[in-house]
C-alpha cells in the first residue's frame, strides 16, 4: 500500500459529511432567499443614477403625502367630460365580483378610493391586474402646477400599486430609499409632468411581484393631486448600463419600473428587468392656463370655473 492509498483512507470519512453540508447549505440558498436583507440580492439596483450613491443614515424619511386628500377641493380644469365619467380623484372604483385585479392591501387606496376585494369583469376569463380600468373613459384633465407640491430629495410623495401592494415612491434613488419603498430617478418626473417616471425597488421585497405583470395590466399612481393610471405594454431584460432601456429621452410621459434580474439570485446582477406602461388617464400639470388647448370644446367654460375659483 502505497502512501496516497493512506492518504485516501484517511480523508474519506471527511468527504461524505462535507457532501451533505454542501447539499444542505444549497438548499437553504434556494428556500429562503427572499426573506434575507434586499440589500443582498439587489444591491448596485439602480442604472447609472448620481443619486445612487448619495444615501443617507437609515432615518425616518419626510413624507408630502396625505393619504386622505380630498380631490373635490382641488381646482381642475375638465375638458369634454365623457358622459357619466367618474370625478378625477374618484376613478379607480372597482366593480363587484370583478376577477381582473385580485386584492390590494386593506380593500383601499389612498385618498378614499377602493381597490381590493374580488374583482369582476362580469365573469370574464382575464388573469391580467385591474385590465378593467383601461377599459373606462376618463376626462381630459388639466390642474395648474401652483396647485402641486414639487416634491424633494428623498422625499415620500405618493403611492404605487404594485400587483397589490401600496409601496411608497420616494423622490431619489439611494440606499435609505430603497429600505422603505420604491425610489424615483431624479433625471425623471412625477405623475402628470408629460415625461418619463422612472422607479425601481428590490426584487425581493416591494418589486417582487413586478414580475406578474402583462400587457395590459394597469397600475396606479395616487398622489395629492391626483390618480394616475398607466397601461402596461411591454416587458423585457436588458444590462445593467443599458440607459436606452430607461426611456428617460422620451417626450412623452410612461411609466417604467425597473428591478434586478435574475430575480432568484443572491449575488450582483448585470440585468434589469423592465415593465413599461403607457399613461391613460390622470391629470395634466400646466403652468398656465394658455397650455389647455384653445380649439378643446369647453375649455372656455373651464378656464372660467377655474377664475372665479381662484378668487
Amino acid at each position: 500500500m502505497n502512501k496516497y492509498t493512506k492518504i485516501i483512507r484517511k480523508i474519506y470519512p471527511c468527504v461524505l459529511p462535507l457532501l451533505y453540508v454542501a447539499v444542505l447549505l444549497f438548499v437553504l440558498y434556494v428556500t429562503i432567499w427572499q426573506q434575507l436583507s434586499p440589500i443582498i440580492s439587489a444591491a448596485s439596483l439602480f442604472i447609472a443614477s448620481e443619486d445612487a450613491t448619495n444615501s443617507v443614515e437609515d432615518t425616518e424619511l419626510p413624507s408630502i403625502f396625505d393619504n386622505e386628500v380630498d380631490y373635490s377641493d382641488l381646482p381642475y380644469i375638465i375638458v369634454d367630460p365623457p358622459s357619466g365619467s367618474a370625478d378625477p380623484g374618484e376613478q379607480d372604483k372597482q366593480p363587484e365580483n370583478d376577477t381582473n385585479g385580485g386584492s390590494s392591501s386593506g380593500g383601499k387606496t389612498s385618498g378614499g378610493k377602493t381597490s381590493g376585494g374580488s374583482s369582476s369583469g362580469g365573469g370574464s376569463s382575464k388573469t391580467g391586474y385591474k385590465q378593467y380600468l383601461a377599459e373606462e373613459t376618463y376626462p381630459t384633465t388639466y390642474l395648474l402646477a401652483e396647485n402641486v407640491s414639487y416634491p424633494k430629495y428623498n422625499e415620500h410623495y405618493a403611492m404605487v400599486d404594485i400587483y397589490g401592494r401600496e409601496v411608497k415612491i420616494f423622490f431619489g434613488d439611494g440606499n435609505a430609499v430603497l429600505k422603505k419603498g420604491a425610489g424615483q430617478s431624479m433625471g425623471s418626473m412625477p405623475p402628470g409632468f408629460g415625461r418619463p417616471i422612472l422607479l425601481g425597488g428590490h426584487n425581493n421585497s416591494y418589486f417582487k411581484n413586478i414580475k406578474k405583470y402583462i400587457v395590459g395590466d394597469v397600475i396606479t399612481i395616487t398622489t395629492n393631486y391626483g390618480v394616475y393610471y398607466y397601461r402596461v405594454y411591454e416587458t423585457k431584460i436588458a444590462g445593467r448600463n443599458d440607459y436606452n432601456a430607461t426611456h428617460l429621452e422620451y417626450q412623452k410621459e410612461e411609466l417604467i419600473l425597473y428591478t434586478c434580474y435574475p430575480f432568484s439570485t443572491l449575488r450582483l446582477t448585470k440585468q434589469r428587468y423592465f415593465v413599461y406602461a403607457e399613461k391613460i388617464a390622470g391629470p395634466i400639470v400646466v403652468n398656465s392656463l394658455s397650455e389647455i388647448p384653445a380649439s378643446a370644446s369647453g375649455t372656455q367654460d373651464a378656464n372660467n370655473t377655474q377664475n372665479t375659483t381662484n378668487q
